[in-house]
């Protein structure tokens, strides 16, 4: 087997141990496993037991990776080797916790409560990702004060450090059999100048107090190993605020590039580092917790330790490319198997390739390549992808930069922001961004215009140091920017109205955004909607959303106006299914009925119906009711049409969903709010205006069934067909259209003229009414 010529280490724990080939084919389960070990090797002691046993099944775990065809089932290796090290800790904690109760007891508070000590691990550990010979990077807590109840009583702090340095030292102790893990505590709070462990309020509020950047990224991969696993759960969660901050958190680029820049310095002659050097997995690292820690706020489904889950996660949520996506789990995986046969070859914990040729040579066909030589341009060309997207996000672009101000306007601007009351550091980022933005504004003749957006849209978020930042760190979310106040008001005033869609920026926009449903179900995954009002805030976010994507996807030219309109359109008639439903819900709760959803039938008008919209288009609606309107249901249908029209027009965070214009229905605005089928019908036969006729031309049932779709298909036609005088048409629709005119409307009188020649020509050709 190739293992066993590359690795010395494996090769002599098979040769010490043959019933390791028995195993070499089995599914390996440990906790299983282990027990049987104990059994076979009974009369060891607790050290060697533990150091044998972590020694062979680190072999067998390198041997059975060696015949792994694929890359990404080396991740199945890394869980195992993780699941061995949690098994190992464990088992040193429960053989100290038992041999200190005997001696001291265990120790309980002043109610009775039994306290417990606490394991964290951090780092590869705790993302579930441990190298063959990685250091084990633990925090120890205590549940909490109190006293044990031995012949020799100890306080809580003191028993639980006893427990901790016998962990350590069944762990981390040299004996002839070698060690078990090397344990790193300098990760816990005030590191190796602080008491070994510490209880979990004071590490709760060492966070709200003292805590760091660096530990942010820390925490962010913590994971329970031992001890009282319910209070430690109940722990991460209350650190939670501390890692993951509710606003979109751009600062922790600033902190990643300097701890960044630190490990650099340290590794200014060794950029051969598979971890720590240029394009290592340290930047892979990274890219996505920087991600996380950015993003993960607002959306809770990228919080986790798992790096290959977050990876793809961020895909998914857009926060990366796709072709990013897949060259950074291709390095990944590449970068984490090398290293980890770097390391099994004399079981050391080693970040380099091997200097000599016949062991490169055979690192490489480990690597299932043929020579070193490929081997070195895999290495290449992954380190060269890796740190091309680091470089994307976390690496200012300098030559942006300006000594000097050349542009008036902007000076004036950054002349006006010393005189305004700004904290200290605000002034700097907003002086930061007008000398970034200079460079991106002289590639226009005339900037004006761009300039005075510009501004409108930093005075909207010049509070907010994350936004700021934001178009600071990132060049190419500053030139989008820029690129679409280009066009228009549009985006200024919609940004300043409603900052956070600045981190729409952020997201890549193709055709597939566009499917309404599923853009709905990916928004409510994301957010957490309780109640009613929380429901119509969302669907009023979502539309705003939504609108500015497509406005952004119509000037990239991904789309064209017409494919605007009719993703505006199925946006609207997504939001107003949704209202409908939401209200008919409340309505219902309140008064008992029998009507159903399905018995309202809602026809539009005008860009609606002919799937036209604008980012500014009103809904122009009559709501029909499937049956009679009668003393049994009036109540019901009337309280859920007032619903339906206080929840479209309300105001809220995020502004109102769509203006709403009821005059089309029977009788205008003196008419009923909502008329049966066969009231509707006898009006528009009986009793409607021509003018009503010709808006029926641009009308449509949006919410229907098929059934009721069909009906008003019907009655549209009828309605439309009927013969008419060709003068009279046209000499009613101009008094309209002027008196349109005469109270401040838009002109009416080409589109009247253009619906006045469909009722003339209808009855005769009722083809020309299917316009829609």
């Amino acid at each position: 087997m190739k293992i066993f010529k590359l690795s010395p280490f494996v090769d002599s724990q098979f040769n010490r141990q043959p019933e390791l080939f028995e195993l070499l084919d089995a599914e390996l389960d440990l906790t299983c496993d282990w027990k049987a070990f104990q059994t076979q090797f009974a009369h060891l002691d607790i050290f060697s037991q533990l150091r044998k046993y972590r020694q062979s099944r680190l072999a067998l775990i390198a041997a059975q990776d060696s015949q792994y065809q694929s890359l990404e089932q080396h991740r199945k290796t890394l869980n195992l080797t993780s699941q061995l090290a949690r098994l190992m800790i464990t088992a040193a904690y429960d053989f100290a916790a038992n041999e200190l109760s005997q001696r001291y007891g265990k120790v309980y508070d002043s109610s009775g409560k039994q306290q417990q000590l606490i394991i964290f691990a951090l780092g590869k550990l705790g993302g579930n990702e441990l190298n063959y010979s990685s250091d084990v990077d633990l925090v120890f807590c205590y549940s909490g004060s109190g006293q044990s109840d031995g012949r020799k009583c100890l306080d809580a702090e003191s028993y639980f450090t006893r427990l901790g340095r016998r962990i350590i030292q069944l762990l981390d102790s040299q004996t002839s059999d070698g060690i078990v893990y090397r344990v790193d505590m300098r990760l816990r709070p005030f590191g190796s100048a602080a008491p070994l462990l510490c209880s979990t309020q004071y590490l709760l509020n060492y966070f709200e107090h003292e805590g760091r950047d660096w530990e942010r990224y820390a925490w962010l991969r913590a994971r329970f190993v031992a001890g009282n696993k319910q209070f430690a759960e109940q722990t991460l969660r209350y650190i939670e605020p501390f890692i993951y901050r509710k606003y979109l958190d751009y600062s922790v680029f600033d902190s990643l590039r300097q701890i960044k820049q630190q490990i650099e310095r340290k590794q200014l002659n060794d950029s051969d580092n598979l971890k720590l050097g240029i394009g290592g997995i340290r930047e892979i690292e990274f890219i996505v917790q920087t991600l996380q820690l950015t993003f993960a706020g607002r959306n809770q489904q990228l919080r986790g330790n798992d790096l290959w889950q977050q990876l793809h996660k961020l895909a998914y949520f857009k926060h990366i490319k796709e072709t990013e996506l897949q060259q950074l789990s291709a390095a990944w995986l590449f970068l984490r198997k090398l290293e980890n046969l770097c390391q099994i070859i004399e079981d050391r914990d080693s970040h380099h390739l091997p200097q000599d040729k016949d062991k490169l040579a055979n690192v490489a066909i480990c690597m299932n390549l043929d020579t070193a030589f490929l081997l070195a341009e895999q290495l290449t060309l992954h380190k060269n992808n890796v740190h091309a997207i680091f470089s994307k996000l976390f690496i200012k672009n300098q030559s942006q930069k300006l000594n000097e101000t050349k542009n008036k306007q902007i000076q004036a601007i950054k002349d006006n922001i010393s005189k305004k009351n700004y904290p200290k550091s605000n002034k700097h980022k907003l002086y930061a961004t007008w000398e970034a933005v200079e460079p991106v504004l002289s590639k226009y003749k005339h900037p004006e215009q761009i300039i005075s957006r510009f501004e409108k849209v930093i005075q909207s978020v010049a509070k907010r140091a994350s936004y700021l930042s934001m178009l600071i760190e990132s060049p190419l979310i500053l030139e989008k920017l820029v690129v679409q106040l280009s066009q228009g008001e549009y985006f200024s005033s919609a940004i300043a109205k409603t900052p956070s869609l600045l981190e729409i920026l952020f997201e890549g926009i193709t055709v597939d955004d566009f499917n309404m449903p599923s853009q709905w179900q990916f928004f409510c995954n994301k957010h957490s909607i309780h109640d009613a009002e929380a429901y119509i805030e969302a669907l009023c976010q979502f539309k705003q959303a939504m609108q500015f994507r497509i406005k952004m996807a119509q000037v990239d030219e991904i789309i064209n106006q017409q494919q605007a309109g009719l993703y505006l359109t199925q946006l609207a008639e997504l939001i107003l299914s949704h209202v409908v439903q939401q209200a008919w819900k409340e309505t219902l709760n309140a008064i008992k009925a029998e009507t159903k959803e399905t018995d309202l039938i809602i026809i539009a008008y005008g860009s609606l119906a002919t799937r036209t919209m604008h980012q500014h288009s009103d809904f122009d609606l009559v709501f029909v009711f499937n049956c009679e309107i009668n003393e049994n249901n009036h109540k019901f249908v009337v309280r859920w049409i007032k619903k339906i029209i206080h929840y479209l027009s309300i105001q809220t965070y995020f502004g109102s969903l769509y203006e709403l214009d009821t005059q089309l229905r029977p009788n205008g605005q003196s008419g009923s709010a909502v008329v049966s089928k066969e009231n509707f019908e006898q009006y528009q036969l009986q009793k409607a205006w021509l003018w009503e006729h010709a808006a029926l031309i641009k009308s449509r049932a949006i919410y229907a069934t098929k059934e009721q779709k069909d009906w008003f298909m019907q009655i549209r036609k009828k309605v439309l067909c009927q013969k008419r005088d060709a003068q009279d048409v046209t000499q009613q629709l101009a008094e309209m259209a002027k008196k349109l005119t005469d109270f401040g409307k838009k002109n009416h009188q080409k589109e009247f003229q253009q619906l006045g020649e469909i009722l003339i020509q209808a009855h005769d050709n009722p083809s020309v009414i299917d316009i829609l």
